[in-house]
């Protein structure tokens, strides 16, 4: 089906074809939903322009008019890519699809600019995974909750959950895993003993009540399963193993407490893997570094920290270097965390749960203050 109407090519728009493109694809691959498929398909007289800018502007984030043309030279350049004999694009037609999890990698790496491919990534980043986000976010607080080891003096509501497997022996009823019949006996017995949220007196007994309930929910998703151990059930350390974690922090709360002047963050070690992948390669930038240094040695990495990792480097550049708040002068070999800067870069991570499950990937265990 042929555009049923003029289409704005944008000719004079130069395709950028810099030779300091990445070798490799980004480490962390940003997967479209089909709502974010739906955005970039190609409506009657329109052009790459207007493609992009419904693209960028579905979010919450303001978009540039900048950003908008990096992602309309990265889109032709990708048209062309596929259509050689179209250089011109006057065969654009209806319903092209300008985005898709097979060609989206290619496409943000042919944007030089390594600021504006992370501006942009992030943005599609957000976008396009609006259902895995949801889901890493939950995990990140509610999972958390229920699984890591209280503050020091807090009721262990986890061992409470295990004991509820009546249907098992006495043995099976503390063994340290739960399942989603334990879980749900819990609540039960929750409800009958009016010790459910807002009714228990207990702030953290409902805090946790809530957390439990929404790990309940989502108990069957598909995405719940790297957190099982092989039965099944989860335990502390299977779930340590989904966050690709050694072992968990404690809970929120114990976070929030004073931390002792021989545990500061100046004292924080950062580990020399973080330090060696946190160096610039040839074409990239804090997306790309940030991904690197959290998917490492085997480690999984959610898109939320990811995300806040890369936010957070953002920030300490800009700080460090405030003649140069667009980044154009980072530079291959730079580095965008080191021992000295780790700590404030952490800091700049406003989430505690995110900031906690970060530390633990990045710093020496031997000296973290999450080691519990």
């Amino acid at each position: 089906l042929l555009v049923d109407g003029p289409v704005d090519v944008l000719d004079d728009v130069p395709v950028d074809v810099s030779v300091d493109k990445p070798v490799d694809a980004p480490a962390a691959t940003v997967a479209l939903t089909d709502a974010v498929t739906e955005l970039s398909l190609v409506r009657p007289g329109e052009g790459p322009y207007q493609v992009a800018e419904r693209v960028l502007s579905s979010g919450e984030s303001t978009t540039s008019h900048d950003e908008v043309m990096a992602l309309v030279r990265a889109m032709q350049e990708q048209y062309r890519e596929e259509f050689p004999e179209d250089p011109n694009m006057a065969g654009l037609k209806v319903n092209h699809q300008f985005l898709s999890t097979e060609n989206v990698d290619s496409l943000l790496n042919s944007i030089s600019d390594p600021a504006m491919k992370d501006s942009i990534a992030a943005k599609l980043f957000t976008t396009a995974e609006s259902t895995t986000a949801d889901f890493d976010t939950m995990i990140a607080t509610d999972g958390l909750t229920v699984f890591a080891p209280p503050a020091s003096g807090v009721t262990d509501f986890f061992s409470e959950v295990d004991g509820m497997n009546y249907e098992g022996t006495i043995e099976d009823r503390n063994d340290g895993a739960i399942t989603k019949v334990d879980i749900d006996n819990f609540l039960s017995a929750s409800v009958a003993n009016n010790d459910m949220s807002e009714s228990s007196g207990d702030p953290l007994r409902d805090k946790y009540v809530d957390s439990l309930k929404s790990i309940s929910e989502n108990w069957d998703s598909p995405e719940m399963a790297a957190y099982k151990d092989s039965n099944g059930a989860m335990t502390r350390e299977s779930f340590a193993a989904g966050m690709g974690m050694e072992s968990l922090p404690q809970t929120q709360e114990a976070l929030a407490e004073p931390i002792d002047a021989d545990q500061s963050a100046s004292s924080l070690v950062l580990n020399e893997t973080a330090a060696e992948l946190s160096q610039i390669r040839r074409g990239e930038g804090p997306y790309q570094v940030a991904a690197r240094i959290l998917s490492s040695e085997g480690m999984s990495a959610s898109n939320s920290e990811v995300t806040a990792l890369m936010r957070a480097m953002q920030a300490q550049y800009r700080q460090e270097n405030p003649d140069d708040a667009t980044m154009a002068g980072l530079k291959t070999g730079d580095r965008l965390l080191t021992a000295e800067s780790a700590a404030d870069i952490l800091e700049k991570i406003a989430d505690p749960v995110l900031r906690a499950s970060i530390e633990a990937k990045i710093l020496s265990t031997e000296t973290s203050r999450l080691d519990v």
